[in-house]
């Protein structure tokens, strides 16, 4: 409930607290720290909240951690990954409680995409499929469980809608 994220070293006969992300907002349910997201050369923290805010960590020349990127989901976070979906760069896969999946790419050097999609299986990230609908970056995915369809919108202000087994585009 606190909302605080922390580090901590452990040597097997003592405890040292580290770096410390002290936040008013929603408790924490879910942390990744696998993946460069910034470039920087260094994992970067990232939160989910049961308030639906995720933030994006980084860490400064002195090891702490700076605000990077935040977003609001709008609704509550349960896992954070990372992968290539919409962009060839590492990109935040975020599932939700209530089944949404979403991923984006934190910064702007995402808008060199080449107009593709990937289906990535769940949780090992594996490309199952890929998709071209679009001309330019790929930079929103939704997805409908009810009628079974993709949709993606990219920078090149067209939407494009997918049959999800078949991987077949059934509207633009």
């Amino acid at each position: 409930e606190q909302g605080s994220v922390g580090q901590l070293f452990l040597d097997g006969e003592s405890v040292v607290r580290g770096w410390v992300i002290d936040s008013q907002k929603g408790g924490v349910t879910a942390i990744h720290a696998e993946c460069d997201l910034t470039g920087d050369g260094v994992n970067d923290v990232v939160v989910g909240r049961d308030d639906g805010s995720l933030e994006v960590y980084s860490f400064d020349e002195n090891g702490d951690p700076t605000l990077s990127g935040a977003v609001d989901l709008r609704e509550q976070i349960q896992t954070i990954k990372h992968g290539r979906v919409t962009t060839p760069f590492p990109e935040i896969i975020a599932h939700t409680f209530s089944g949404k999946v979403l991923a984006f790419k934190p910064g702007l050097d995402s808008t060199t995409a080449d107009g593709f999609a990937q289906v990535l299986s769940f949780p090992d990230l594996k490309p199952l499929r890929q998709m071209r609908g679009h001309t330019s970056s790929v930079y929103a995915m939704a997805l409908d469980k009810v009628n079974d369809r993709w949709a993606f919108g990219g920078a090149d202000a067209g939407v494009s809608v997918w049959d999800h087994h078949d991987s077949v585009c059934v509207g633009v």
